[in-house]
């Protein structure tokens, strides 16, 4: 029976696809003990089994109406031919012709549809247009067809006994695998930070399903086999949702040794998450009352209310201020006090690709120099492998949960009440001056707070900072004595950050990611050592502290991901750090110190006044050679979920053992960096009381962290008890939602400035796509402005749709940053609302209906600079 055939060949697919996960494991993973690996093969199998089992009887049940319908005889007998193996140039030619005529009926329809959608908002009129199109896009498919069955026929006549039918669809599926990996490398070249591996999971799993199918087509006997196939896809699945939170060892094979172990928990937590709270009673989750979405292991947990809403220590939180740090002052040095402060930040810049530091590769002669004069902090630590979180937390010496962020465009703005230590520079007279080497930063708000001036240009040459500083100099300097006005310069070099060489500068190292990434830091030297040559050359070395840092690091596929920004790892949260200053002798520091201490050490260096309690200590100690005892401090890292990036992860380290946890995901591991400096393996089983004090300290800390950057709470703050009035209607009714209208307090904006607005929701029912809201900046000819990202998950990823509950009404605040480059004058913009697969959803409004709305008019004003 082919329901019975064809089940068991989804779960034959499902053996040989776990098995093929395990050599990803043994290849992506070191050190990877029996158990865990036997472990993390059942439970893939486990979690394959009843959905390929289930896509067989599926595609089986349809091979059955296909064979039993009377009115498809004449596509049966097609397809028998289809699949022919006797030699027929005619047949073989047919195949090719229909492929490729079909091929260009798609590719003309495909086209179509953008046409109609971008210049038609009424879905009435685009159903019309895409129906009245498919009359040429079908003769243009016969054409097409037509001319293939003429070349192909006289190819299948020249090459003989291949011609067959089953050969022509050999050969189209060889040219499309080749297709395929011709434009997956080339989509690798443009960002390498896309691993192909996940992308070629799904294509893996369709072949092992297909070569299975031919396996099973030579058993005969099989009726038996239906009842075993299920009983055994359910009972894995049953056994790894319950004893998968446990499974420790088991669980970082899957989750991060594999390829689609991750995919296929998010999948089945996703669907047994009854409270919709992000955390699922099984599969790891560790939610203690599923019925609840205000309890679970990341909510805040306030004590006295009886109730333990983290899962975790009963009500309320152990008590852990005593290791949050309170700046650790030591006392300002007279030979740098009042100094000028020059700031060299290279972007995601690993110490370990320095010479400086051991590198085997002449990447750094400037910087290696340089650290020869400087005091070198060899084990640095970013609070977050993030740059929208780890930068602020430099500057304020709080950790990124510490920090009140504002609306979050994409990135999260660092509210006014934060200070920064240019805020701190120019309250002692100094001044603040800004180069970077990008205009990604432009769009944080209040990021720059401080700086007198600051230059980021868009797309810049890799020169460019050093130039700007050097010029910076120059204006800065001009008669510089110790009574004059000192400064404080940021310059901030971006091309160590992915992409690497996007202007084809040759590789000096090879043609792989990490060889562009060592090329790129040779480049980056250099301009470090064009900034130290001119303030030599000034004379203001003995006048300067300057320190050289990163704020964060870079991955290279060592535990799966490439760039940052995705985990906590030590390839992606070691940063640099080396501080020049006057009277300071140079010296190796090997203790583990925090890049959240940077902001108490110029401080407390150049001798500013105020020393506020935050988490951030001194380095001055370490400076004047002194060594205290820092062995028991919790360094703490985080990955906050913001904008597009969802993950959410913590860490802690003391000492050599450090604490990683995923928040969604439940999993936890702990690993020893003097024993296992790859992070290689879990140590948890090896030393479970140090792990359990750690994981103890990791979530009191986290219940302690700013209430008001918990997603939750955020979400909370923006529900409504009632429809409010608001500067615009719109009652825009999608499935599930209205978009109700929206406030704009002020339809005139300056170039750079921001466009506040609100946008209010109705939720009628259940949405369970994640939706994506999309506005446009256009102009009187409907055109967006090329550069206008006003997109964003409501509250900016705080409170998603599959979140949201019938009866909720959602207040949406954003702060839109307009471009520098925007033309002057009217702009209208434009919201609609795009499903996962970025596609615009139809909406009702009264009789009319549409994809794309229109908003007010804005005015683009000059640049208050202008």
């Amino acid at each position: 029976m082919p329901v019975l055939r064809h089940a068991l060949a989804g779960l034959l697919a499902a053996l040989v696809v776990s098995v093929g996960e395990l050599i990803a494991i043994e290849f992506r993973a070191e050190s990877v003990r029996f158990g865990p690996l036997l472990g993390a093969f059942f439970v893939l199998f486990g979690w394959l089994a009843p959905l390929l089992v289930v896509m067989g009887a599926g595609i089986g049940l349809l091979e059955v109406l296909f064979a039993r319908t009377r009115w498809l005889a004449s596509f049966r007998l097609g397809a028998r031919h289809l699949i022919s193996a006797r030699t027929d140039p005619e047949r073989f030619a047919s195949v090719f012709a229909t492929a490729c005529g079909a091929l260009a009926l798609v590719g003309v329809m495909r086209v179509a549809v953008d046409v109609f959608q971008e210049n038609f908002h009424s879905a009435a009129m685009i159903a019309w247009a895409i129906a009245l199109s498919a009359l040429p896009a079908l003769l243009a498919a016969v054409i097409a067809a037509a001319f293939v069955q003429w070349a192909a026929t006289w190819l299948g006549r020249a090459i003989g006994s291949l011609a067959s039918p089953r050969g022509a669809i050999f050969i189209l599926l060889g040219g499309a695998l080749g297709v395929l990996a011709f434009f997956s490398q080339r989509l690798a070249d443009i960002d390498q930070s896309i691993a192909l591996a996940p992308y070629a999971w799904p294509f893996a799993v369709v072949i092992a399903y297909l070569l299975m199918l031919l396996v099973v087509l030579r058993i005969r006997r099989r009726g038996w086999v239906f009842g075993v196939t299920f009983a055994i896809a359910l009972g894995t699945l049953a056994i790894s949702a319950f004893a998968y939170d446990g499974a420790r060892g088991t669980r970082r094979l899957v989750e991060q040794g594999s390829i689609g172990g991750q995919r296929l928990l998010r999948f089945y937590a996703g669907i047994s998450d009854r409270d919709g709270d992000g955390h699922a009673a099984f599969f790891g989750g560790g939610d203690c009352d599923d019925g609840d979405a205000s309890i679970h292991p990341d909510a805040p947990d306030p004590p006295g209310d009886g109730i333990d809403s983290d899962c975790f220590g009963g009500d309320g939180a152990p008590d852990v201020r005593g290791v949050m740090g309170d700046g650790a002052y030591a006392g300002t040095p007279s030979t740098t006090r009042k100094k000028n402060v020059l700031l060299i930040m290279i972007d995601a810049l690993r110490p370990d690709h320095l010479g400086a530091q051991g590198y085997e590769r002449e990447t750094s002669p400037r910087i290696d120099a340089f650290a020869d004069e400087a005091v070198v902090f060899e084990n640095a630590i970013a609070s977050s492998s993030r740059s929208v979180r780890s930068i602020p937390s430099m500057f304020t010496g709080l950790y990124a949960g510490q920090i009140e962020y504002g609306a979050e465009y994409l990135y999260p703005s660092v509210k006014l009440e934060n200070e920064l230590l240019a805020e701190v520079a120019q309250r002692e007279g100094y001044q603040t001056v800004a180069c970077m080497g990008t205009d990604y930063f432009s769009r944080v708000g209040h990021f720059f707070q401080g700086f007198d001036e600051v230059t980021q240009p868009a797309a810049a040459p890799r020169e460019e900072p050093a130039r700007c500083g050097i010029a910076a100099l120059d204006e800065l300097a001009t008669g510089f004595t110790s009574e004059s006005e000192p400064f404080f310069l940021w310059v901030h070099h971006f091309n160590v950050h992915l992409p690497y060489l996007p202007d084809r500068v040759a590789s000096r190292f090879g043609p792989e990611p990490m060889d562009q990434y060592d090329t790129e830091i040779t480049l980056a030297d250099r301009e470090v050592g064009r900034m130290l040559d001119a303030l030599h050359e000034r004379g203001l070395d003995e006048d300067t502290i300057v320190v050289l840092f990163s704020d964060h690091g870079e991955a290279f596929d060592e535990h799966g991901n490439r760039g940052h920004s995705t985990t906590l790892y030590e390839e992606e949260v070691r940063s640099t750090l080396m501080i020049r200053a006057p009277g300071i002798a140079p010296r190796r520091v090997s203790e583990t110190v925090g890049m959240v201490d940077l902001a108490p050490t110029i401080r407390d260096l150049v001798g500013w006044s105020g020393r506020p309690q935050i988490a951030g200590r001194s380095l001055v100690p370490w400076l004047r050679g002194r060594s205290p005892d820092w062995s028991t401090r919790p360094l703490f890292m985080e990955l906050l979920p913001d904008g597009l990036f969802p993950y959410d992860q913590k860490a802690v380290r003391i000492g050599d053992d450090k604490l990683m946890w995923w928040v969604r995901d439940g999993t936890t591991m702990l690993s020893d960096l003097a024993a296992d400096p790859a992070e290689s393996r879990d140590h948890w089983e090896d030393h479970p009381e140090r792990a359990e004090a750690m994981m103890d300290t990791l979530r009191a800390w986290t219940a302690m962290a700013r209430p008001g950057n918990d997603r939750r709470v955020v979400a909370s703050q923006h529900l409504l008890d009632h429809v409010p009035p608001m500067d615009h209607r719109l009652a825009l009714r999608f499935d599930g939602f209205e978009v109700l209208g929206l406030d704009l307090p002020s339809q005139r904006v300056h170039r750079e400035g921001t466009i506040p607005a609100t946008f209010y929701y109705r939720v009628d029912e259940r949405v369970d796509e994640d939706l994506f809201f999309y506005v446009d900046l256009r102009d009187d000819s409907g055109r967006p402005f090329h550069d206008f990202h006003a997109h964003h998950f409501p509250l900016n990823g705080s409170f998603r749709t599959p979140e949201w509950r019938p009866g909720q009404i959602i207040a949406d605040p954003i702060e839109i940053v307009v471009p520098r480059d925007v033309g002057l004058g009217e702009w209208t913009f434009s919201l609609s609302v795009l499903d996962e697969r970025r596609q615009p959803l139809v909406f009702r409004h009264g009789a009319r209906e549409g994809r794309t709305e229109s908003l007010p008019t804005i005015t683009v004003l000059p640049a208050q600079a202008e």
